[in-house]
């Protein structure tokens, strides 16, 4: 009886632990290069940590940077990102395996200014904002995330290669190129290019490939206490 007894006992336990999140464990898809000033990150089911160099990050973890702080990450595929002051980013998904030809990555921008410059993920990454989709193209750009008189405004300056950005709402997709600066209003407005498109910037024309985003150079904050 005993024995029928410990038996159920191991089997209840071992079925809580399969239930349990295990985010300690959770595949590593990039990690922080650098940290100024003060931000943080959360990973899934975890509650806020003050992010710093060196930190592993994971699928569906938040990235925030605060006033006056920026945050650089480097993800595996070598895509290199920048959240300036007051950003949030959240990696929503993320598979990047080489031998199998698997690479997708897809973002979710709330709030901010970032700078991204594509790896070997290439056209398999999306970034989600509240007023619409932005699809890449082996790219360098800089986007922000301002109020507007509708609500939200978007407004990207692409530096290399192209971006297409996809109103949520009725308005129509627009492709903007290397050396031209694209805004959207509203998710049923139509989005505005300012510019001409340089092709001599684009990798497709061998020009040389844009170096990674340089950092501003506010003081390194070093305290680490408790948020």
């Amino acid at each position: 009886m005993r024995s029928k007894q410990f038996t159920r006992i191991l089997i209840l336990c071992f079925g809580v632990g399969m239930a349990l999140p295990v985010p300690a464990f959770a595949q590593s898809i990039g990690s922080v290069d650098r940290v100024i000033e003060k931000a943080n990150r959360q990973p899934p089911g975890q509650p806020k940590v003050l992010a710093n160099a060196g930190d592993a990050l994971v699928q569906n973890e938040l990235l925030e940077t605060l006033a006056a702080s920026t945050m650089h990450v480097l993800f595996v595929d070598g895509t290199d990102l920048t959240l300036e002051s007051d950003s949030q980013l959240v990696l929503d998904a993320y598979v990047y395996d080489p031998s199998t030809n698997s690479a997708k990555a897809v973002y979710s921008f709330a709030t901010g200014t970032m700078r991204y410059v594509s790896g070997q993920i290439g056209q398999g990454a999306t970034i989600n904002t509240p007023i619409a989709t932005i699809g890449i193209r082996g790219t360098a750009f800089t986007c922000s995330l301002t109020p507007g008189s509708s609500g939200v405004e978007l407004s990207c300056e692409v530096t290399e290669g192209s971006i297409e950005v996809r109103p949520k709402g009725e308005g129509r997709p627009t492709v903007a190129a290397a050396g031209q600066v694209i805004v959207l209003t509203s998710a049923n407005a139509n989005p505005t290019l300012i510019g001409n498109a340089d092709p001599g910037l684009g990798r497709r024309n061998n020009a040389p490939p844009v170096q990674s985003p340089s950092l501003p150079t506010y003081p390194e904050n070093r305290d680490l206490s408790p948020i």
